[in-house]
């Protein structure tokens, strides 16, 4: 249908308009449309070296929010370092709570967001602080997570899961072609763009999928079908 049909905006490239939607909207209605990050505040966020974390950063410094940043490889961390992240937490090398508990003066983290889970969703409720809010938007890891309820009740912090499909089927027509604007935008000023790791044509598809399978990639994978523009 017609509808949902929406042109690439001018100066947006093949390779950031393949990954226009799912990780460029959800980095922008996490940060600015649910949390609503203030200028000045601290965002947790695990994954930070995935393409959604680094959007998350440039959006940081589009808007002047920081960004603590977990990552457990130093090369992660190096590559995020580039891109302006506030505090980088390397989990191999160093205790998370501590560090946040540092980052903070002791107060925790009012905004988290992580797409990890397991062990490390528990680590991260241990770092809110009064009123602090964790949105959960992925599951890298499967294994349940455990906090208290006590872990709760004491700073009043509030745990919820976010998807992009239900968000977006609440929203109407014309909310949803302000997001799509507002991502192209954000493309035009280079915030909301998309590593690649490698481009394989189409025969290569095999190849493609093992590189996309493979831990510590920089960037994503793509497929070309023909010659981008």
């Amino acid at each position: 249908p017609a509808l949902r049909l929406f042109p690439v905006p001018t100066g947006v490239s093949d390779y950031d308009a393949a990954g226009y939607f799912v990780n460029p909207a959800t980095a922008l209605i996490l940060t600015r449309m649910e949390l609503q990050i203030p200028e000045g505040a601290w965002l947790l966020q695990t994954a930070a070296g995935s393409s959604l974390g680094k959007m998350v950063i440039k959006l940081g410094k589009r808007y002047g929010f920081k960004t603590m940043n977990v990552v457990r490889r130093a090369e992660t961390a190096e590559a995020i370092k580039k891109l302006g992240a506030d505090a980088i937490i390397n989990t191999s090398q160093e205790e998370l709570q501590q560090r946040v508990k540092d980052l903070t003066k002791g107060e925790g983290v009012k905004y988290a967001i992580d797409a990890v889970g397991g062990s490390t969703v528990s680590q991260v409720v241990n770092c809110l602080g009064m009123g602090g809010r964790l949105l959960v938007y992925g599951s890298l890891d499967w294994s349940p997570s455990e906090f208290t309820n006590r872990q709760l009740i004491s700073t009043g912090a509030n745990i919820a899961g976010f998807a992009l499909q239900q968000w977006s089927a609440r929203q109407g027509k014309f909310q949803m072609l302000s997001l799509l604007k507002q991502i192209g935008k954000l493309m035009q000023e280079h915030v909301l763009t998309t590593d690649v790791a490698e481009v394989y044509p189409m025969d290569k598809y095999l190849d493609a999928i093992a590189a996309a399978e493979t831990p510590g990639r920089q960037g994503k994978i793509l497929l070309q079908i023909g010659k981008p523009s």
